[in-house]
């Protein structure tokens, strides 16, 4: 390839750059000269640690696709991250690499940049092949990318051997020029349903790297007319967006008759519940989509042809089965089912609805008989059965199975969606059929439920390269429960590679919980049960950082049976990480790079390998607790391979505790240096291990790996290696009272009965306590032990950094010692609250311990008889205050220990004023709250104060509530106080400050129309004669109203001059006799009219819906400006005939407060305001006429439009 000498491109540079790209526009037009496309990478990279591989592009691209080839098993590109804005898709596997894409993007920088994730999976020189397949601008215009083919090497893991990528191969040609752009999803107008469909069609022909060879389900996604499906469609659709194709066609309105769809007539509206019933088996298209009836050109309902008619029509759906033949019954599949994509309500699809089948009542395991399969052609033909992207949708009672993924939820309008009592990857009779991923939570998918704890809930998900895979940054919240992974519903063996796999961003997920049937069962993976893998952190321009956005943060497992048959029962061929196990796999749980802030608890493992893992730099603050590791839910044991626990590679500030490991055949917690194939790998630091028990192995319980075996303590500590290989603490003796010894000052030592003989080193196998190394070195835990008991310890830093176990010392008896006081000299409890305090004495023999001074009610004293006393119980209610005490220690050498000590008592806090007060407009009010409690509770306030009334805490227990309401302030204002000590639970009163108006003389202004004229509307009941600015014929009133008739763009006012008034409040009824089709109509409430068109204009507008909107205006000399945003009434419509009522107040001078509020005549009127603002324009601080104005819209077709006015009343 050659460049332009006036590019003035360095040889530095040139080493850089995988190729130059030039772009033209549309089909038919000369190449137009662009900046080069520039690729580039890091020189050398370490084995599995993601590296970014940046493509900077010309500025003028908005969307690009493009593949990265490497060798085979090489690497794996994880993810795209684009520079600024833009969406991403999920890399795909191609032949001889991967599939990238992105679409509505914008430069940065002067250049359009995406950085693409890969983690390398082999050492040696990795080369990296890129070509850009296909691209256009924000318009969507195809830029035509020149050939390129150019490499960047990257040196991984120090590696010499040149893993070579492939060559780049064909790219496809569009066949013909673009047409005009053409909806997919035919409604009459483009929008996120057309862009969906067209993803759906460019993800599967991506995938099947058939872009411009495209089968009936594809070319939907042919929106240009070129004859391929790229980026191009995807980045026009988007474009398009909003854009009007032509007007919708009338659709016929549907009832359901007998199960049928009967058509009757009309617009079809949105209804609370549609059903279709599918009578037929044939995979069949619909006839006449969106016109309500579910029928294929021979008139049969197919399933097809109902998700078809139940995405074109509003409202929720549902689809049932009637099918002939035994459940499940078997549709097979011609090709992809419509994508669900309608936003305007959900669709269940119901496969228990089918005769003779049945949900599941097992308690573990399916005894399951859904009523339907879906049946594909085979995972390589890459289709998805079930694809959805909108919400609020259910799938239950199916069998899917020979697809390549079984059911895609994808976007962010993927959301609450149930998958629920499915069998996904197998046939009808179990056979085996599974492909890519069972489930997948795609790119932003968020808050769908996998499985709930209702038996007939549980998906049976097997077969499967993973089970569930969550993928990219927004996939949140997403949960799954009570389901059975890589088993048969019968509790065969299903073998997934992952059970649950997490990439490249999700967050806030919970996998499994603590209730009832709310476990998920994982059976064998040849990888692992659960993974949290691949969140991309890589240090990015100045300014930039993908650190958040796409790493696998605040996730949760908890209570899950891996590596267990259904029943929870023992079998290696059930265990987890079947397979050789490689660098990142190899355990049942694996929380890997870019995964933190996760929590793996209270869940059984089994695996061939490792159970639990965490590692990798971008791994940090993860919590490993409580979980049982080696042994089965009966407790059966369930032997590992190697390691209960393995943390290594630079992982940092993660937990590990109260974790039970048997059976391991490594050893218990292994903080590696190593990776699985031996290389060397940077060691984990800061991480706490506490409270852990092991057995059953023949390995160390915990082993830092400073030597091979127990690392010696050296003085200093000066070594370095995992936990800085922290010494370990020293058992200097153990006594029938005390275990005493030395360590690190300010470090926990933490005390365990032990399994091995003295000399040996743990293994833990019970807790017993823990004590502070003081200043001076030494450490002293007081317990009564028994002679010949073993004990050892760990100590564990302030910077978390913990130890492996200390040489094991045997409890013997000790020399005759005074007892002493070791435990703290105060204590509190509360009021109502079960408290306990553990008094402790050192001494031998143990000392007893007695006490002398009052206690309050509900507590009491006991001695243990082992060196400690329990101070326990519930304070009795008005028992709060201060309690001295002594303690005395005794045990027969002198001298006696005594303890000053001091018990407090605290209370809660509780309100006792009242729960409402009045104001009045204009008068000065307060009111006093108050609260008791010990210590003097703090009073906070939530909720709307109204205007010139303020809340202030006193400090003292009780806060004031005082001030003057301002004008139009009058209402009722809900608030809330809380009072808080630090005592649980805090008090809170739900709390009523009404405010009425101040008392009134009456309207200034009011008029009930009920006079018949024409060409007028006369004098007013009260405020004198109206006046009219123009044209008379279009003003009239009829004895109930007066009305002005409004052609399209026309204007009308008419206003009481004699009025005069700063502070307003204006109420009147409104009424048009029909909707403006294909505009607005206004009307206004003007107040302040102090010279020609120079006033407040309150304005309400009527879209042709029905749609209310609110918004204050102001006219200063006819310039009409608008004062805050147009805010839509909620759940108000407009109906021709049927009054709106509208009140307006302009309250204050400098600034006055405008504040509006619309509701349906005759109804309660609401208690906030629509729209509130405040102005202060000079000319409008002073007094004025008030009066009444409308407008109808000049696009208007339907005119005239009847503006009719009553009931109006005006008050100062």
């Amino acid at each position: 390839m050659k460049f332009p000498a006036r590019m003035g491109i360095s040889i530095a540079s040139l080493i850089a750059l995988v190729g130059t790209v030039v772009f033209a526009g549309a089909a038919g037009a000369a190449p137009t000269a662009v900046p080069p496309v520039a690729v580039s990478a890091p020189r050398a990279a370490a084995l599995n640690e993601l590296f970014t591989l940046t493509v900077s592009l010309p500025p003028e691209v908005a969307a690009v696709n493009g593949r990265v080839f490497v060798a085979s098993g090489a690497a794996e590109v994880i993810g795209i991250a684009p520079l600024g804005q833009g969406t991403a898709f999920r890399p795909e596997g191609v032949k001889g690499g991967f599939a990238i894409a992105a679409f509505d993007l914008r430069a940065t920088g002067g250049a359009t940049e995406l950085r693409v994730a890969v983690e390398p999976l082999q050492a040696g020189r990795l080369e990296l092949r890129v070509a850009i397949d296909a691209a256009a601008d924000t318009t969507g215009a195809r830029l035509t990318p020149e050939e390129t083919d150019r490499l960047v090497t990257v040196v991984v893991g120090g590696g010499k051997k040149v893993l070579s990528a492939p060559p780049i191969g064909g790219r496809h040609t569009p066949g013909k020029g673009p047409g005009k752009i053409r909806e997919a999803h035919k409604d009459g107008k483009i929008d996120r349903q057309d862009l969906d469909i067209v993803r759906g069609a460019f993800i599967s022909a991506q995938s099947r790297e058939r872009a411009c060879a495209l089968d009936l389900a594809d070319s939907d996604g042919d929106v240009n007319g070129d004859g391929c499906v790229d980026i191009v469609d995807v980045q026009a659709i988007k474009a398009a967006e909003g854009r009007a194709v032509e007007a919708p066609a009338v659709i016929p309105s549907t009832t359901a008759i007998g199960g049928r769809i009967a058509v009757t007539s009309g617009t079809l509206a949105g209804v609370p519940l549609r059903t279709f019933v599918v009578t037929s088996d044939l995979d069949t298209a619909d006839a006449a989509p969106g016109n309500g009836a579910c029928a294929d050109s021979a008139g049969r309902c197919t399933l097809r042809a109902a998700m078809t008619e139940a995405d074109y029509l509003g409202g929720e759906d549902r689809i049932e089965f009637n099918l002939v033949g035994v459940a499940p019954v078997t549709i097979q599949l011609s090709g992809r089912l419509p994508i669900i994509t309608s936003r305007t309500g959900g669709v269940t699809i119901d496969g228990y609805s089918q005769p003779g089948s049945s949900p599941n009542t097992a308690t573990y395991g399916s005894n399951a008989v859904p009523g339907v399969e879906l049946r594909g052609n085979g995972t390589a033909a890459k289709e998805v059965a079930i694809y959805a992207t909108s919400p609020n949708n259910v799938i239950r009672g199916l069998v899917i199975g020979n697809v390549w993924r079984g059911i895609f939820l994808d976007g962010v309008d993927a959301h609450d969606n149930l998958i629920v009592g499915n069998w996904v990857g197998f046939t009808r009779l179990q056979i085996p059929a599974g492909g890519q991923y069972g489930v997948v939570l795609n790119t932003a998918s968020n808050r769908n439920v996998v499985g709930t704890p209702v038996l007939a809930d549980r998906n049976v998900i097997g077969n499967w390269g993973a089970g569930i895979d969550l993928y990219g940054p927004g996939t949140d919240y997403n949960v799954v429960q009570n389901n059975l992974f890589c088993v048969s519903p019968s509790g065969a063996t299903a073998t997934c590679s992952t059970g649950i796999d997490h990439n490249f961003g999700p967050k806030n997920g919970l996998v499994g919980g603590t209730g009832s049937n709310e476990r998920n069962v994982f059976g064998p993976s040849t990888l692992q049960g659960i993974e949290y893998s691949h969140g991309y952190n890589p240090t990015g321009p100045p300014g930039t950082d993908f650190s958040i956005k796409y790493q696998i943060n605040n996730n949760r497992a908890i209570g899950n049976w891996v590596g267990f048959k259904a029943d929870g029962s023992y079998a290696a061929a059930y265990r987890s990480a079947q397979n050789s196990s490689t660098a990142d796999n190899g355990q049942a749980i694996n929380v890997y790079d870019g995964a933190n802030d996760n929590l793996v608890e209270g869940n059984y493992v089994a695996s061939k390998y490792d159970g639990i893992q965490t590692m990798a730099p971008t791994a940090a603050r993860n919590l490993i607790r409580n979980n049982i590791i080696g042994e089965s839910p009966l407790g059966q044991a369930a032997p590992l391979g190697r390691w209960g626990i393995i943390v290594r590679w630079s992982s940092s500030w993660s937990v590990v505790e109260g974790n039970t490991i048997k059976n391991a055949a490594a050893g218990g917690i292994g903080l590696l240096n190593t990776n699985n194939a031996g290389q060397a790998q940077s060691p984990a630091y800061n991480i706490k291990l506490s409270r852990n028990l092991v057995s059953g192995t023949s390995g160390p319980a915990i082993d830092l790996f400073g030597i091979a075996g127990p690392d010696p303590n050296d003085p200093g500590d000066a070594d370095t290696g995992a936990n800085t290989v922290l010494n370990t603490p020293v058992v200097t003796s153990a006594s029938s009272s005390s275990i005493r010894g030395t360590g690190i000052a300010g470090a926990t030592v933490e005390v365990y009965l032990a399994s091995r003989p003295a000399g040996g080193f743990g293994l833990p196998s019970q807790y017993l306590g823990g004590a502070t190394v003081a200043s001076n070195g030494t450490w002293t835990f007081n317990r009564a032990s028994t002679i010949g008991e073993i004990v050892s310890a760990i100590q564990i830093l302030p910077d978390q950094n913990t130890s492996e176990f200390a040489v094991n010392v045997a409890v013997q008896t000790g020399a005759p010692e005074a007892p002493a006081f070791t435990s703290a000299s105060s204590t509190t409890f509360a009021v109502g609250t079960a408290g306990s305090f553990t008094v402790s004495a050192s001494g031998t023999p143990v000392p007893a311990i007695s006490r002398s001074g009052a206690l309050p009610g509900g507590v009491t004293f006991t001695d243990n008889g082992n060196g400690t006393g329990t101070l326990s119980g519930t304070p009795a209610a008005g028992t709060e205050g201060a309690y001295p005490l002594t303690f005395t220690a005794s045990n027969g050498v002198s001298p006696d220990a005594s303890q000053a000590f001091t018990l407090q008592v605290n209370a809660a806090p509780a309100f006792t004023s009242a729960s409402a007060t009045t104001f009045v407009v204009g008068s000065a009010g307060t009111f006093n709250v108050t609260a008791t409690g010990r210590p003097t509770a703090a009073i906070a306030r939530t909720g709307t104060l109204p205007q010139g009334v303020t809340f202030v805490d006193n400090g003292n227990g009780t806060g004031t509530l005082s001030g003057t309401p301002a004008p139009g302030s009058d209402g009722t204002y809900p608030l809330t106080f809380t009072a808080s000590n630090g005592v649980n639970p805090d008090a809170s009163q739900s709390f009523t400050l009404t405010v009425d108006p101040a008392p009134v003389g009456g309207p200034i202004a009011a008029d009930t129309y009920s006079r018949t004229l024409s060409g007028a509307w006369g004098t007013a009941d009260t405020g004198g004669p109206w006046t009219i600015t123009s044209s008379p014929s279009s003003f009239s009133t009829d004895g109930t109203s007066g009305r002005i008739s409004l052609t399209a763009g026309a204007t009308r006012m008419a206003r009481l001059g004699s009025v005069s008034t700063v502070d307003t409040d204006m109420r009147v009824d409104v009424t048009i006799d029909r909707l403006p089709a294909g505009g607005n109509v206004f009307y206004y409430m003007v107040g302040r009219r102090v010279g020609i068109d120079t006033e407040y204009r309150a304005k309400v507008r009527v879209a042709a819906n029905g749609a209310v909107f609110v918004q204050p205006t102001k006219a200063v000399a006819n310039v009409l400006t608008v004062i805050g945003p147009e805010i839509q009434v909620p759940g108000l419509t407009a109906v021709a005939g049927q009054a709106l009522a509208v009140r307006v107040q302009y309250v204050g001078s400098a600034p006055t407060l405008i504040r509006m509020r619309v509701w349906a005549a005759g109804g309660t009127e609401p208690s906030t305001w629509a729209a509130s603002q405040s102005d202060s324009q000079a000319e409008l601080q002073a007094p004025g006429a008030v009066g009444l104005r409308a407008y109808l819209a000049s696009t208007t077709t339907n005119g005239p439009v009847l503006v009719s006015f009553d009931n109006l009343v005006v008050t100062p």
